[in-house]
């Protein structure tokens, strides 16, 4: 049968523990005789993590190595939704959409929010635009409230690598991703107790 990616990540067992990055591409000089710095901001971004699952028995882990081997390393891609973010900590309120098409960089404005929501999103939460192979997650940097026409601007992170259309629907509930393995290994262990233990890296997928 045909594997078609992105795949869903196995949600038999949640993740014991996951180390979240925000990496970002820039250059530092130094000074050799005064240390002054330097910095050279380029446009790379993206999100990495590291994902220790639970002890899981053979029944149960067999499923996730399945899934591991099925994207063949770093070659196919999965879906993959934070942990504990399935709803931000804000307010919230009314049908978020983007407002105003060819938006760039880091802001994003958007409509439709009930008026006047204050802390309507608060920062450090996830949200997601598209869907399915095109999903990109995204956080907020700031708290934002919106105004008496239901408008507020987004500061976020990463920036928007694509320009959304106008009325491209958010998604605040269970934001998802597109990431894939960050090494082409992959390894289990077994112990004693036939428990099994399962740790990887994961990449966004660009």
């Amino acid at each position: 049968m045909a594997i078609t990616f992105p795949l869903s990540f196995p949600t038999l067992r949640g993740v014991a523990n996951i180390t979240w990055r925000a990496v970002r591409a820039d250059m530092q000089t130094s000074s050799p005789l005064t240390f002054a710095q330097q910095v050279i901001k380029h446009q790379g971004q993206r999100w990495e993590a590291d994902v220790v699952l639970p002890p899981m028995e053979r029944a149960e882990a067999k499923e996730f190595i399945a899934f591991c081997l099925r994207l063949d390393g770093r070659t196919g891609t999965f879906l993959f939704s934070p942990p504990a973010e399935e709803l931000p900590s804000g307010a919230l309120g009314g049908s978020p959409l983007v407002a105003g098409a060819g938006q760039t960089g880091s802001e994003l404005n958007i409509d439709g929010l009930t008026f006047s929501v204050t802390d309507w999103m608060k920062g450090g939460d996830f949200f997601q635009l598209w869907t399915g192979a095109a999903s990109r997650l995204h956080m907020v940097t700031q708290d934002v409230s919106s105004d008496g026409a239901g408008l507020a601007t987004l500061d976020i992170w990463p920036n928007l690598r694509e320009s959304p259309t106008d009325n491209l629907a958010i998604t605040t509930s269970s934001p998802t991703g597109v990431f894939r393995m960050e090494s082409p290994t992959t390894d289990w262990s077994i112990d004693e107790m036939t428990n099994y233990g399962l740790a990887f890296g994961i990449v966004e997928a660009l």
